[in-house]
C-alpha cells in the first residue's frame, strides 16, 4: 500500500486527491495550516491522518514527510494579489518552503514529489511550448 502526503490537502484540489487515493485504499496523510479544519468526517476505516503545521517549519515538514512513499505539493502561502503586494515574502515563504520540503523528502527517501499548480489555469492555453518568459 502507498502512503501519500497532500501538501495543502484541505484545499480544493487537494481534498478532492485526497478523496480519490483513499477509495483507491491507499494511505494519505494531510498537511495543512494551523485551525484549518478537515473538509469533512473521514469513515473510521479510511486511511488518513490530518496533520496542521507551519509549511516554513523545518521540524513541521520532517515530520510531515516521514513514512510517506509520494508527496503532492499543492501548498501556497499567498495569492497573486498578495504575492505581488510582498514579492519578498512570497519567494521566502513559498520558494524556501518547497526548498525546505525537498530536502526533506531527500532526507526521508521519499520516491517522488508531484508539483501541482493551477497557474496554466490562470493564464490561458500557451501559444508554443516551452513557454517563454515574455508568452
Amino acid at each position: 500500500m502507498m502512503r501519500f502526503l497532500i501538501m495543502g490537502g484541505a484545499g480544493f484540489l487537494g481534498s478532492h486527491l485526497a478523496d480519490a487515493l483513499l477509495n483507491k485504499g491507499d494511505s494519505v496523510r494531510i498537511f495543512d495550516r494551523p485551525g484549518v479544519p478537515p473538509y469533512r468526517n473521514f469513515d473510521i476505516c479510511e486511511q488518513v491522518e490530518w496533520q496542521s503545521g507551519d509549511f516554513n517549519s523545518a521540524s513541521d515538514i520532517e515530520c510531515a514527510v516521514q513514512g510517506c512513499n509520494v508527496i503532492y505539493h499543492l501548498i501556497s502561502t499567498t495569492l497573486p494579489k498578495t504575492s505581488n503586494d510582498d514579492p519578498v515574502y512570497d519567494v521566502q515563504s513559498n520558494i524556501v518552503g518547497t526548498l525546505k520540503l525537498l530536502e526533506a523528502a531527500c532526507r526521508a527517501a521519499v520516491r517522488k514529489v508531484i508539483f501541482v499548480s493551477s497557474g496554466g489555469t490562470v493564464y490561458g492555453v500557451p501559444r508554443q511550448v516551452p513557454i517563454t518568459e515574455d508568452h
